[in-house]
């Protein structure tokens, strides 16, 4: 548990980066000095740099903050029980483009390019970490995939994260007429989404369509059958060999 002291320093610290997030966000990088921060978070900037050594270090910190909400309710969706595979990924799929959605509601302006190329970053990292968790849970056990866990994840995180992430996908403008609601936009560009998961996972399934897709904990499936054929390859060799052998000694006798 927390002393009162330790609860007073994290207080200290959470209402810096408070004013630290808000800063970076509405006037960007460069604009954004430790001094004014400090000044909008009512501390003295020698306090700001108690908890921070340097404004690159105050910046990764804000992002984590920034970020950590979204990681937890993440790994909660990741960790759901009562959905398969692609049920998973759909609810991933939807909490992104809503979360995106509503954070460009609430900073309609353009963000610096420091900025957002650091949250777009965050964005599909945490993304690709979250399909991991996905592909490596029970909703995926039992069940082969050639692609292997990493490259799969890439594929949906980084991939199709960069889908979800485009502004004009997510205005409507990938999909829809312009009399669809948002919300209706948002529900295409996710069923969109679906279906090249669905392709990208598919395809590399070697075993009858299920809603399960891949077992991490087996080996690369795409190497196994080649294994398979060498040591058939080697038995076949050897019982060749013992007929032959069998042979000569038929003979000499």
């Amino acid at each position: 548990a927390m002393t009162a002291r330790e609860s007073r320093e994290s207080g200290r610290k959470e209402q810096i980066l408070e004013s630290a997030l808000h800063l970076f966000l509405e006037e960007g990088y460069d604009s954004t000095s430790m001094r004014k921060i400090a000044d909008a978070a009512g501390c003295a900037v020698g306090l700001a740099y108690h908890y921070f050594e340097t404004k690159d270090e105050m910046f990764a910190q804000t992002l984590d903050y920034f970020f950590q909400p979204y990681e937890q309710e993440m790994r909660v969706l990741a960790a759901q029980k009562d959905k398969d595979l692609y049920g998973l990924l759909e609810d991933c799929f939807s909490y992104v483009v809503k979360q995106i959605s509503a954070f460009r509601k609430n900073h309609p302006g353009e963000l610096h390019w420091m900025v957002r190329q650091a949250l777009r970053e965050r964005a599909l990292e945490l993304l690709e970490q979250t399909v991991m968790d996905i592909l490596n849970g029970d909703a995926a056990d039992g069940v082969w995939l050639a692609l292997p866990v990493e490259d799969a994840a890439a594929l949906l995180g980084q991939g199709l994260g960069s889908l979800l992430l485009q502004e004009s996908a997510v205005r409507g403008a990938f999909r829809g007429s312009a009399g669809d609601s948002h919300a209706s936009k948002e529900s295409q560009l996710v069923q969109t989404a679906m279906r090249a998961a669905r392709q990208i996972l598919g395809d590399a399934v070697e075993v009858p369509r299920t809603s399960q897709i891949l077992n991490p904990s087996m080996e690369d499936p795409s190497r196994r059958p080649a294994k398979r054929n060498e040591n058939e390859a080697g038995g076949n060799k050897k019982e060749k060999g013992k007929k032959k052998k069998s042979k000569k000694n038929k003979q000499g006798k």
